[in-house]
């Protein structure tokens, strides 16, 4: 049956179709009036041809029961669901109004800051997908939604939008123990889009392919263009699965190099150098979002994970200054050790009680300026030997003493040995060497992980 021929049609005694908003793989969505309450919805019909496909059938009441299950406000809220009396499935949802990313992205790439903000939202509503036991799998421009919204401020309201994640129709329920609803060897998804295991079909797909799609998403987002340019879906999964995916910053060099690497990370094809989870890649952009400065104001994301993001952004940057500031003082600590050790030999040599005398002879001792105070001590305080003291007793001199020699002062200060420095590292042309260890660029190393510069990070 036509889609469009339902226009009219009144569903289960009260929902009335009223306009045709789009037609999907398994169905068409509808704006709707419920007759009672006169309040609009969004009604997607399951098309008749395909509920004859008990796969259908499970797909469509999975999606229903996904949404409701998850609950997040980045993800579209159903508030009904049932058959008619010729079997016709029908679900209703929340109206939306506003566009898709795919028609927002014909205008060109986004604003970095932008499309950080809108994948923040993707990955949070996925992290909650995961957490209840769905993998998406089939992420993409046309099923995210900037769907309209008014915001009041201090100068009345303000248009902007709020993301919403469509179609959990292909999702997998990976919690339970149930077969899955494609078989061995079906590949589901858009190939643009499909993460590497996707495309080779294997069993045991997990929130990683969403980690892929989302790095897919932002990528296109920032330049423009999807990761992989081909002429058929064919040569795209081709290309997913044997190329490495092209820096975004090669394509925009303006982009911050923290987000650039950010990208080719979600987007690595073996899926364990991946971000191991939806929540540690929103994490990451969290960061990435605070060095480029101010953003808007959270547009969609939840105010629990956007509470639980900053705090975790803030455990580590107090956890990185911590250890640092560990280390200083250990250091400072070991360079006094060093400058008392040496003053206090150089007093004992100056006067020894042990002369022919029955009263110790004070004697003025030469001043002598101690070495330097070393930074940092790779190796421990150095076994400093006291001069041999004299067999006469120091002499007053009515006039102001000498200054010491240079081998007076050699031999009471003997010179400290480093190490010889380690060999220079061998980096990836990605890469830069950065305290002894290879980072990307923009990155540098920070006690024991890659990080971005201090200068830039949150304050305490």
């Amino acid at each position: 049956m036509d889609p469009a021929r339902r226009v009219g049609e009144v569903l289960a005694g009260k929902y009335r179709l009223e306009r045709l908003l789009g037609v999907g793989g398994m169905g068409a969505v509808y704006e709707a009036v419920h007759l009672g309450v006169e309040k609009r919805f969004a009604v997607k019909v399951l098309k008749s041809d395909v509920a004859r496909a008990p796969d259908s059938v499970t797909r469509f009441t999975q999606e229903a029961r996904a949404a409701a299950r998850i609950g997040h406000p980045n993800l579209v809220e159903v508030f009904d669901m049932g058959e008619t009396e010729e079997g016709t499935l029908y679900m209703v949802m929340e109206l939306l109004t506003g566009r898709s990313l795919f028609e927002a992205l014909r205008n060109g790439p986004l604003t970095p800051d932008e499309a950080l903000t809108i994948a923040a939202a993707m990955l949070s509503a996925l992290d909650a997908a995961h957490r209840a036991g769905f993998v998406h799998r089939d992420i993409k421009p046309a099923n995210i939604f900037l769907a309209n919204r008014l915001t009041e401020s201090g100068h009345g309201q303000v248009q902007g939008y709020s993301v919403k994640l469509l179609d959990f129709g292909i999702a997998k329920l990976v919690s339970v123990d149930t077969p899955s609803l494609t078989q061995t060897g079906a590949v589901v998804g858009t190939p643009l889009y499909m993460a590497p295991e996707q495309v080779m079909a294997e069993s045991d797909v997990d929130g990683r392919a969403d980690v892929w799609a989302v790095g897919a998403a932002l990528f296109e987002m920032l330049t423009g263009r999807p990761v992989h340019l081909a002429q058929s879906a064919t040569a795209a999964a081709v290309k997913v699965v044997t190329e490495v995916a092209p820096r975004v910053r090669s394509l925009r060099p303006e982009v911050d190099p923290g987000v650039d690497a950010l990208v080719a990370r979600a987007l690595a094809v073996d899926r364990k150098a991946r971000f191991a989870t939806a929540g540690e890649m929103l994490i990451e952009l969290e960061v990435c979002r605070t060095g480029l400065g101010p953003t808007q104001a959270d547009s969609g994301l939840a105010p629990s994970v956007a509470t639980v993001v900053r705090n975790e952004i803030l455990a580590r940057t107090r956890r990185t200054r911590l250890a640092m500031l560990g280390v200083g003082a250990a250091s400072l600590l070991l360079g006094v050790g060093v400058v008392f050790m040496l003053r206090s030999h150089t007093a004992s040599g100056a006067a020894d009680p042990s002369s022919g005398s029955g009263t110790a002879t004070p004697a003025t001792a030469p001043t002598v300026t101690p070495p330097p105070t070393p930074t940092v001590l790779t190796t421990a305080p150095p076994v400093v030997t006291p001069p041999a003291s004299t067999s006469a007793t120091a002499t007053p001199s009515a006039s102001a003493p000498s200054a010491p020699s240079a081998s007076s002062v050699a031999a009471a200060h003997p010179t400290i040995k480093h190490p010889p420095l380690a060999p220079p590292v061998a980096c990836a042309p990605s890469e830069h060497a950065t305290k002894g260890h290879c980072c990307s660029v923009g990155l540098e190393w920070q006690t024991d992980h890659c990080d971005r510069p201090l200068a830039t990070q949150v304050p305490f």
